[in-house]
């Protein structure tokens, strides 16, 4: 049974040419978090009401197969050898705009919007079961920064469109860069670092809806991919002046309660990875708790349109995530 046991899974992807159409090559690992790899297969299978003379149902049905993805990994900067957050933000956001002639090489992401964004197929081995899931979009890429930690929590969520069993037994390889730290971190609003928040929590999105028409299939045949988001949770130390506070209570005429957001992770010049959205506005602002110890207050915001929604990654990968 030594086989089957969870570390000696391995994960890759590839980047589907079609939507939906499992890749057959698979070269490069992605060093998911063991405690949080999942792709359920879920349908609706219910008893169909009828009488038939007795006190319990006689037949069944079951419907159509979702698959929902859910895994993380620890936040790098990335590298040629692997998938990560990368890919990742190629999947969300669309497009990927390259610079540099050499390392480093700056992949600025920004909304694709006259097309639907990139599919995965994804690789799952473990002992002798292996699976191929195709048609896989990001919906959520959540960043969790808490001071104290060791490492940064990447969180992924989306939709699978179907699975099957494979016999492919690839050669992956995996990253090799180190992983960013919490100490690398510096929230800023309004372009001034801000060192009152102990944790930072930003999640990346988009809708998505999976449909089901009629067809000779139990998947999902459409995914549509609707609204951007960008969602913020801040906890920490009461903040020393009211500055931030009066953001949230003024009157949301476009123009007082928008703040400038930027969380910026930077191992070096030449390895690093900033989320920026120039308009946001708070939602929620919790008075500190009265209680021994330090006055704590916790906030939550979210982003509009703007000039600079965007994330800007800085790493060795020489090629755009969206080639």
């Amino acid at each position: 049974m030594s086989g089957n046991i969870g570390e000696l899974t391995e994960v890759a992807m590839a980047k589907e040419s079609v939507y939906g159409t499992a890749e057959a090559v698979f070269t490069k690992g992605v060093l998911v978090n063991p405690d949080s790899f999942s792709i359920p297969n879920e349908t609706t299978a219910e008893k169909v009401p009828e009488l038939s003379g007795v006190l319990m149902k006689t037949r069944s049905s079951a419907g159509a197969f979702n698959f929902p993805v859910n895994f993380s990994f620890w936040l790098d900067p990335g590298d040629d050898d692997a998938l990560g957050v990368g890919e990742m933000l190629a999947g969300l956001f669309g497009n990927d705009t390259l610079t540099g002639a050499s390392d480093p090489f700056t992949h600025t992401f920004t909304l694709l919007q006259s097309a639907e964004p990139l599919s995965y197929t994804i690789f799952r081995k473990t002992g002798t079961l292996t699976k191929v899931y195709a048609g896989f979009r990001v919906a959520t890429i959540k960043l969790t920064v808490t001071a104290g930690e060791p490492r940064i929590l990447v969180e992924i969520t989306g939709i699978c469109q179907s699975e099957a069993t494979s016999v492919l037994t690839p050669s992956l390889t995996f990253a090799d860069e180190p992983v960013l730290v919490p100490s690398q971190a510096t929230l800023k609003i309004d372009s001034s670092a801000n060192n009152d928040f102990e944790s930072v929590e930003v999640t990346l999105g988009r809708v998505q809806e999976g449909v089901h028409t009629v067809s000779a299939s139990r998947n999902i045949n459409r995914l549509i991919d609707g609204d951007a988001f960008m969602d913020i949770s801040l906890g920490g130390i009461e903040p020393t002046d009211e500055t931030l506070r009066d953001k949230f209570k003024a009157l949301h005429d476009l123009s007082t309660e928008q703040f400038r957001f930027d969380l910026e992770i930077v191992a070096s010049a030449s390895r690093k990875i900033v989320i920026t959205a120039d308009k946001c506005f708070f939602q929620t602002w919790e008075d500190p708790t009265h209680s021994e110890g330090l006055h704590r207050i916790s906030a939550t915001g979210t982003a509009l349109r703007g000039s600079s929604f965007q994330t800007v990654l800085t790493n060795g990968v020489p090629t755009a995530y969206d080639a």
